[in-house]
């Protein structure tokens, strides 16, 4: 059984302050018969995500801050194979990134909502889903929060 299966957290506090990450416990899988569904606020593009995500992360970099408008990203990591599209296409934009390397979003094509990204170090095969844009994101809170190094923080 993994950590999030035992309801552990991913180390200790003092541990993650370290490297500038706070930790919280992991919530024990969350797993209906159809998987969770979503999509963007027009509902042109609609999505089905498959069990539960590897992770999901708050991300306060100053990129992900820039690219949400917010203080932080909040991103479920899906497998590819197991997020469905059961409405439309997103349109794939490249933006830039921190690595050089650059992300790709999928945005709904009409109300230009992200509904999801690729990172390079992570490859096509695993998605970074929006939380908010998930049918019931209340039953996703972050496992994770990701912060900057205190040399960057306002």
């Amino acid at each position: 059984m993994s950590g999030r299966e035992l309801g552990q957290t991913a180390g200790t506090a003092a541990s993650a302050e370290a490297i500038g990450l706070l930790t919280f416990p992991f919530r024990l899988p969350i797993e209906t018969e159809q998987g969770m569904e979503g999509g963007c606020t027009c509902g042109q593009i609609r999505y089905r995500l498959a069990g539960n995500p590897l992770i999901v992360h708050a991300c306060h970099c100053r990129w992900c801050q820039r690219e949400t408008g917010t203080a932080h990203a909040l991103n479920a990591l899906y497998e590819a194979d197991r997020v469905t599209h059961i409405a439309g296409e997103p349109e794939l934009i490249v933006t830039p990134s921190a690595s050089g390397k650059g992300q790709t979003i999928a945005r709904c094509p009409t109300c230009k909502v992200a509904v999801w990204s690729n990172y390079p170090q992570a490859g096509p095969t695993v998605r970074f889903v929006r939380v908010g844009t998930m049918d019931g994101p209340e039953q996703y809170p972050p496992d994770i929060h990701i912060l900057p190094p205190r040399s960057s923080r306002g």
